[in-house]
């Protein structure tokens, strides 16, 4: 019973110094114009590119050093991020019609970073990878199944004064459509889609050390 003791509260010991020496990076960023990509899984499919508008995000990350140097760190962490919903740019319309399709991503990711100070200015380098979840709204639900996928991202960036940062991100993200039409005849058209782009951000540290 001593030992289960001794060896919980060594952990709790050992978990409480990693959160209490770590940051956790809060950020809101703007995506640019990015690829869309749907692609048939059928052998008589076809690809389709769309060009995504701006759109927003926001973000969180928690990040502990596991390496310190005189002038540079490594770090590990996980983030969690959401994608607000955005409409593609479609090339033709027809007779002025609207279309409302909106759709997103949820990502939930690991992450590494390296961090280098030059002259009081830290630069850092991310690479993140994980899962997303793809979400739409019922313009797109109603009529289509929807699966999620993978995401990665690669991202640099310099931190600023007052625990502020800005950072240039690449991220991809993966998912499926299954479009379902039941007229005279029962048409399941399943997609493979992408989306890839660039985004702004800007965020805020905290410094979790006590």
């Amino acid at each position: 019973m001593r030992r289960r003791l001794g060896l919980m509260t060594c952990t709790v010991i050992i978990l409480a110094i990693g959160i209490l020496h770590s940051d956790l990076n809060i950020g809101l960023g703007l995506d640019l114009p990015a690829n869309f990509q749907s692609k048939a899984t059928l052998d008589w499919g076809y690809t389709s590119n769309k060009q995504i508008d701006n759109g927003y995000e926001v973000y969180a990350e928690y990040l502990h050093p596991i390496i310190r140097f005189t002038h540079s760190a490594l770090s590990i962490g996980a983030g969690a991020g959401y994608l607000f919903a955005r409409q593609p740019a479609y090339e033709y319309q027809y007779y002025n019609s609207v279309n409302d399709e909106r759709y997103g991503f949820i990502p939930l990711y690991l992450v590494g970073q390296y961090s280098q100070k030059i002259k009081n200015i830290t630069f850092y380098v991310k690479l993140k990878g994980g899962y997303n979840i793809f979400y739409a709204n019922e313009e797109i639900t109603n009529h289509t199944n929807i699966k999620n996928g993978i995401y990665g991202g690669l991202s640099g960036g310099l931190n600023l004064p007052y625990n502020t940062f800005l950072e240039l991100s690449y991220q991809h993200f993966t998912g499926g459509l299954t479009y379902e039409y039941h007229y005279d005849y029962n048409w399941v058209h399943p997609a493979d889609i992408s989306q890839s782009g660039l985004s702004i951000i800007i965020g805020y540290q905290i410094k979790i050390d006590l």
